[in-house]
């Protein structure tokens, strides 16, 4: 059986979220000793989109765009996930074939784990994955370690910088 670069990509990002996972399941295990609440610090959050769009007239395209991007907090940890896909094809006509040829194919998936100091501060090791055919690097990944701060952060922004070494391979 041969995979795709879009099922590895989907393969190892959902490798990398059962992390996030089980910290989930752990965090609404535990309750506190004096309620039956889980720690009101604790935060999921995320977002996602899905477009596709097909346009047929002198010329004919289809495009295909996805994203997925998962949050956690607490008081201890700072973690995010992310999963990008962008597909095109357009119509070419050569003489009197007329074909589907790709235009852009694209893969981007991430995934970011950070150990909080203090509400503001952070250890942050990170991993990313990038695939694209019509980039002049087909394919990278990237394994970083850093420090993280955090400048800003209220109920609706959070402005955060993170600086470190990495290692990427291409």
């Amino acid at each position: 059986m041969r995979f795709t670069h879009s099922a590895v990509a989907l393969l190892a990002i959902a490798a990398f979220s059962l992390p996030l996972a089980a910290q989930a399941a752990d965090a609404d295990g535990a309750k506190s000793d004096n309620s039956n609440q889980a720690n009101p610090n604790q935060t999921w959050s995320g977002s996602g989109e899905f477009g596709f769009s097909a346009a047929h007239g002198n010329t004919h395209s289809q495009n295909l765009d996805a994203k997925l991007k998962l949050d956690y907090q607490d008081d201890t940890w700072k973690d995010d996930a992310f999963l990008n896909v962008l597909r095109a094809k357009g119509q070419v006509t050569t003489g009197s074939d007329s074909r589907y040829d790709t235009t852009a194919d694209r893969v981007e998936a991430g995934v970011s784990s950070g150990y909080k100091f203090d509400p503001r501060s952070y250890l942050v090791g990170a991993l990313r994955y990038d695939h694209d055919d019509f980039a002049s690097n087909r394919w990278e990944e990237v394994a970083s370690l850093g420090f993280g701060y955090i400048a800003l952060k209220d109920a609706r922004n959070e402005l955060s910088f993170e600086a470190g070494p990495g290692y990427k391979r291409y």
